[in-house]
């Protein structure tokens, strides 16, 4: 169902030494520089590959996918073990951790700051660019998700830190480049012990207006069925669980039950890899479920799009973030 365009062993030390995350953010500056002082000596490999959906004319066969719910945003609780391997989903922009140093604060960047040396693989890769290495999640229109294995976590992020005082701040958009540094020691605390986090990047189509055109349909699924069967292989026979929730539908304005539906298919299509839902809309879920249950299948792509499109879906309003 996919390619890999080009795949990647980063040594960590050689990130830290030569490829360090440039903020523009003083806040975000200041709560790497504490990290690094802590991690500054991490050693390994940071594992990064490339895809693209190559599964045109094969069918797109039905499979169980197992679902969990939580209510809650990414904790990163959930690790490898030795029968399973643990992905969370990136809301990726199209341009790849692209404003992991802005005053920009949404799910993206909330990620990279979790885990910094995710913007020097963006410096990496800007720096040693070929044809096949871009920092894109999408290109010519086309998908092209990226996994990053073994990212170290090094911050914890709190976006509803609550002070001594009782008060429950809101760090989310652009409120954290704007807080104190008394507030962002508490929103923001060094990862106590040594962790490692798999991610998948990719990035779904924008405000859009009215009801979704085919190419937009086609950008969603090729996306979500090529990084999630790239997660699938990447397994190696372990068990796949991939963390999402609403991927795409915040500043993007997607439609939620659209995105649910997707990403069932997607993790069908990629031979049932199990899906764990954060804090999403539960009525929405309940009809995509539905959806998902009644679809039998598909001979190929473009009958797979032709069930999306026949759902007549209409754009929601990004959220500003």
């Amino acid at each position: 169902m996919n390619t890999c365009m080009v795949s990647l062993s980063l040594d960590v030390q050689d990130l830290i030494q030569n490829y360090l995350p440039e903020y523009t953010c003083a806040n975000k500056k200041t709560k790497f520089e504490e990290a690094l002082r802590i991690y500054k000596n991490q050693t390994g490999n940071i594992g990064v590959s490339r895809w693209k959906f190559t599964g045109g004319k094969l069918p797109l066969m039905k499979n169980a996918v197992n679902v969990q719910f939580r209510d809650d945003y990414f904790c990163y609780d959930d690790k490898d073990s030795a029968d399973t391997k643990v992905y969370y989903l990136n809301y990726a922009d199209p341009n790849l951790f692209g404003y992991y140093d802005s005053d920009l604060f949404a799910q993206d960047e909330i990620q990279t700051l979790e885990h910094p040396l995710l913007g020097s693989v963006m410096e990496y890769i800007d720096k040693n660019e070929t044809e096949q290495l871009k920092s894109l999640t999408e290109e010519d229109g086309e998908p092209t998700p990226y996994i990053v294995e073994g990212a170290p976590y090094w911050l914890k992020v709190v976006t509803n830190p609550v002070l001594p005082t009782g008060e429950v701040l809101n760090l989310y958009g652009r409120n954290f480049c704007r807080a104190s540094k008394e507030i962002l020691d508490i929103a923001v605390t060094p990862v106590v012990e040594e962790k490692k986090n798999n991610i998948i990047a990719m990035a779904a189509p924008a405000l859009g207006q009215g009801e979704y055109k085919r190419k937009q349909i086609e950008q969603i699924l090729k996306a979500v069925i090529a990084a999630f069967s790239a997660a699938v292989s990447l397994t190696r026979g372990k068990k796949c669980v991939i963390h999402t929730g609403n991927w795409g539908a915040g500043a993007f304005g997607n439609n939620r039950e659209l995105i649910y539906l997707a990403q069932l298919l997607g993790a069908s299509a990629a031979g049932g890899a199990e899906l764990v839902f954060h804090a999403i809309n539960a009525d929405d879920f309940a009809v995509a479920q539905k959806k998902f249950d009644d679809w039998k299948g598909s001979a190929d792509f473009a009958e797979c799009v032709d069930f999306f499109v026949s759902q007549h879906y209409l754009w929601g309003n990004g959220d500003g973030n």
